[in-house]
């Protein structure tokens, strides 16, 4: 639909852009209201990465990309559940069939999964519209004759961005190596399969998802096939009753291919990275995934990754009983792996710090003292920790959770 917009024929050239602009700023900012609207729904996780492209009229395709490039809305990729991410695991196997949709082939590009993808030993299932979609987004820019611009509002200021030729080109370079990828390691399948959904069921998946998602749902559930998405609210929807479609996510797949050896597990921990990187949020680490990226982040704290890390761990430490477990365990092994003491202490006064010491005292250190395994407890590394952790609540025994009172 079509929309008449007027702007003054001849402003004066000191007036200021908003005037200059005339109805377009009245259009930029329903835009930005109806942006920011949409983002605030996102970040609450009421709405799927796919409805939040719908919401603002972008491909899927990009709108993950936006989302890995914002720092306070990422891409909602899991929940972070320990149980939901074996069970993504549990289903994988040699062989399996796996059916990707725009979010997968946006983290393929986005993570650089090109070369591990055929390692896995899976059948990679793509529906038609999704390859369009990214089909569509190369043409759209070949057919561009000179520069590409956008005009909208960031901060409440006019902002114009225009991508050179050079960057144009570039954008095409990495849409044609999807699209290549795809013709080599996929099978691209037609839509008939989204004849075969229940005609309520498939009208209702085409208003809240589009065209490209509903094929993938209904190709999955016709191939009896894993629903591969990094798009977590929308792999729940896949996996209603009505639907009942098993599925998995970035993580899960490569964690599964380590675990069985298709891949060496510090090619998994690349993953990982890339997955940080990236700003995909939600992510499950063990005490030993930790540890192996700060390997790679040579136990630099000012890396994004190892501040990823740090934010993460203090967030989750103290959760539960599990999560202090695994936390004192993480201490345990950053005392015992690290290059040298120094590094484990700015490691984990980092993580301490960022729990804070009011919580730390009452609760991870009651923990650390009077829960731990008899066989870590004799280790010389855990006796390391305890004075490391003394030393870290200035001077002896701050630390040291309140002595019990005896009963009398």
């Amino acid at each position: 639909m079509l929309r008449r917009i007027r702007v003054p024929a001849a402003p004066s050239e000191d007036a200021p852009i908003e005037q200059k602009l005339g109805e377009m700023m009245v259009v930029l900012n329903e835009d930005a209201a109806r942006r920011e609207l949409v983002e605030s729904h996102y970040r609450d996780k009421g709405i799927s990465v796919t409805g939040f492209a719908r919401a603002v009229g972008r491909p899927v395709f990009n709108t993950v990309r936006y989302l890995a490039s914002e720092p306070l809305l990422g891409v909602n990729a899991v929940d972070g559940n320990l149980e939901r991410l074996e069970l993504a695991q549990s289903i994988l196997h040699k062989n399996a069939v796996l059916v990707l949709d725009s979010t997968t082939l946006a983290s393929v590009l986005l993570l650089d999964l090109f070369e591990l993808l055929p390692k896995l030993g899976v059948q990679l299932l793509v529906p038609q519209a999704v390859l369009d979609e990214v089909r569509k987004l190369s043409l759209n820019i070949r057919r561009e004759r000179g520069p590409k611009g956008v005009l909208g509002l960031v901060g409440g200021k006019v902002q114009f961005t225009e991508l050179s030729p050079a960057e144009m080109a570039r954008e095409v370079e990495l849409l044609e190596r999807v699209m290549t990828f795809v013709r080599n390691h996929c099978t691209v399948c037609d839509g008939e399969a989204t004849l075969h959904l229940p005609t309520p069921i498939r009208n209702q998946l085409k208003s809240d998802v589009g065209d490209s998602a509903t094929d993938a749902i209904a190709l999955a559930k016709q191939k009896n096939a894993i629903l591969w998405s990094d798009d977590f609210a929308f792999r729940k929807l896949a996996a209603i009753p009505e639907l009942d479609i098993k599925n998995t996510g970035t993580q899960a797949l490569f964690h599964w291919a380590a675990k069985v050896d298709s891949i060496q597990r510090e090619e998994y921990v690349k993953v990982l990275e890339a997955l940080i990187n990236s700003n995909y949020h939600f992510l499950h680490f063990s005490a030993i995934d930790v540890v192996d990226l700060l390997k790679a982040s040579a136990w630099k704290l000012n890396s994004y990754v190892s501040t990823a890390l740090v934010r993460h761990v203090t967030q989750y430490a103290l959760v539960n009983i599990h999560n202090m477990s695994v936390t004192t365990y993480l201490f345990f092994l950053i005392v015992k792996l690290a290059p040298n003491r120094g590094r484990a202490r700015e490691v984990i006064g980092a993580i301490l710090n960022g729990i804070g010491r009011t919580r730390s005292g009452p609760q991870l250190a009651s923990h650390i003292y009077r829960r731990t395994s008899k066989q870590l407890m004799v280790n010389p590394d855990y006796r390391s920790l305890k004075r490391m952790l003394r030393a870290w609540r200035s001077r002896d025994g701050e630390f040291k959770p309140p002595r019990r009172r005896r009963r009398d």
